[in-house]
């Protein structure tokens, strides 16, 4: 709590946003680009992380996102092409991420993915992202046995705002997640489990909770961005209305959304066309984890293999273009707010000799 306070008072400072511009203006200016492109060439070999959407459902209705308001094509990915897919980027492995636009626990055999992830050793790092409405002990009992690691998206603390946010139970969501957290002790902290708050309260009501010492003290890694202090909400690659929802839930407060703004503006190849492949249900390889209405296709696993579509002639000219700080002809990331520069890759993979290393502490 000291050092939230310390950050705070720092970006209360007059001119700190100006400041802080400069800074990142600087940091991305293509005059440093040769600091970080021997690192992005060996990323363009192989993708260091898989993250594999094996079903775009969701039994949340979170008002920030971009799924319950979307009309794209529902389902899941059959064991098969799971599979498939996962021998390929086993040859040579590296980390893999479960789910990012829907609930992978919709998906009746996400536990058989689990498993058949765990019978390649090249697979260095699972993790799978979860609302925790599903996570029963059962399946907590498999996360554990096949060290899945666990992000768990919480966003509040307080019942009634948890679910006029969510739409899901709140005692369940809290009941599974401090299982998980008491059973994940109990075996030695056996697994990595992040939990991301992205409340619509202030950090002091948040921290009053009675839930929030619960969860600090179990979690491996506890983040909370209250979303007035720091416009955490993301527009989805501009295909999500932010500044309504602003609007309806933050009618007469401001909020700090400088960060994000600069990210729109930010020319600077952005870090996600060589941090991560994301996989759509259907076997698409789609542009980046904020595509999720698949606008750009890169590729399809069910016929191309990782290779071929990471080492691609689309991929290859959305690099070329982001190199060239053309942002503004690529469609899905000239409103993106999520952009960061490509010099945030060392934030990730430290350097070339250290590919998978994960620095999820920020």
């Amino acid at each position: 709590m000291g050092s939230d306070r310390i950050k705070r008072a720092i970006k209360a400072l007059p001119g700190f946003y100006t400041i802080d511009r400069l800074r990142r203006k600087c940091y991305e200016s293509s005059l440093l680009d040769f600091l970080i492109r021997p690192l992005a060439i060996r990323l363009e070999q192989w993708p260091a992380k898989l993250v594999i959407d094996t079903t775009n459902r969701c039994n949340a209705r979170c008002v920030w996102c971009l799924n319950p308001r979307s009309a794209m094509k529902r389902g899941t990915m059959s064991l098969e092409l799971f599979k498939k897919i996962i021998d390929d980027y086993a040859r040579r492995g590296g980390k893999v991420w479960l789910s990012t636009f829907g609930e992978p626990l919709l998906d009746v055999t996400i536990i058989d993915k689990m498993r058949y992830l765990g019978k390649h050793p090249s697979i260095i790092d699972t993790t799978l992202l979860t609302n925790a409405l599903l996570l029963e002990s059962a399946l907590g009992e498999v996360l554990l046995e096949e060290k899945i690691n666990l992000d768990i998206s919480l966003d509040e603390l307080e019942k009634e705002k948890f679910e006029q946010v969510k739409g899901i139970s709140f005692d369940k969501v809290m009941s599974n997640t401090l299982s998980i957290l008491r059973r994940n002790r109990e075996e030695g902290n056996r697994i990595r489990i992040i939990i991301r708050i992205k409340t619509t309260d202030s950090l002091e009501n948040l921290t009053r909770s009675s839930y929030y010492a619960q969860l600090k003290e179990m979690t491996t890694f506890l983040e909370v961005t209250p979303i007035r202090d720091t416009g955490s909400i993301a527009n989805w690659g501009g295909c999500f209305d932010k500044e309504n929802y602003f609007t309806s839930y933050f009618p007469t407060t401001k909020i700090y959304d400088y960060h994000k703004k600069y990210n729109v503006m930010n020319n600077a190849p952005c870090s996600q066309l060589w941090a991560s492949m994301t996989v759509n249900w259907e076997g698409k390889v789609v542009l980046c984890c904020v595509d999720m209405e698949s606008k750009v296709i890169l590729g399809d696993l069910t016929k191309d293999t990782i290779s071929e579509v990471w080492q691609g002639t689309a991929l290859r000219g959305h690099r070329d273009l982001a190199l060239q700080r053309r942002k503004r002809e690529m469609v899905l990331c000239r409103e993106c707010d999520l952009h960061q520069g490509w010099q945030y890759l060392r934030k990730y993979y430290k350097n070339r000799s250290e590919l998978y290393r994960d620095e999820f502490v920020r």
